[in-house]
């Protein structure tokens, strides 16, 4: 019998919701919404950006209210900026930051959505980007990037 509810227990196992803890914060999804971020992730990191933009393209589709959402955004939005895709890179970049503050990755992304406005030849856009970026997160690697980068800046 007690094999039986062993059985039974690992079953229900799979789909429970987990908890999770990601860039400073915590919520709960499903087994298999963890599993499918994770494997996104893991393509991105293997330097696939292309299969990375399609993965996390389609998590969000597949999950659009999860709490993955803000990570996912970053993720999509890193690969698209080192396929060159500054446009888009930039619109999921200003999705990510609509969202929350409190995201580890923040100050990483508003470095990203000003190297973007750069590339896209949107200069004033992106020393506010540089300057909001310094003035919120000052002691942040991510600040020290911007000041550099806005002292080079040419501006019209």
């Amino acid at each position: 019998m007690e094999e039986k509810i062993s059985k039974h227990e690992q079953r229900f196992s799979k789909l429970e919701p987990l908890v999770v803890q990601i860039d400073g914060l915590e919520f709960q999804v499903d087994p298999a919404e963890k599993k499918d971020f994770e494997l996104a992730l893991a393509t991105f990191r293997k330097g696939e950006f292309a299969g990375a933009i399609s993965a996390f393209s389609t998590f969000l589709r597949k999950y659009p209210e999860t709490g993955f959402r803000q990570s996912a955004l970053f993720w999509l939005a890193s690969a698209k900026y080192v396929k060159r895709e500054y446009l888009d890179a930039a619109n999921q970049l200003k999705a990510f930051t609509e969202l929350n503050e409190a995201h580890a990755k923040f100050p990483e992304a508003l470095l990203t959505l000003a190297n973007s406005q750069i590339e896209l030849m949107l200069p004033l856009e992106a020393k506010k980007s540089f300057e909001d970026l310094i003035a919120r997160y000052s002691k942040s690697e991510a600040a020290e990037a911007a000041k550099e980068r806005l002292s080079k800046l040419k501006l019209p």
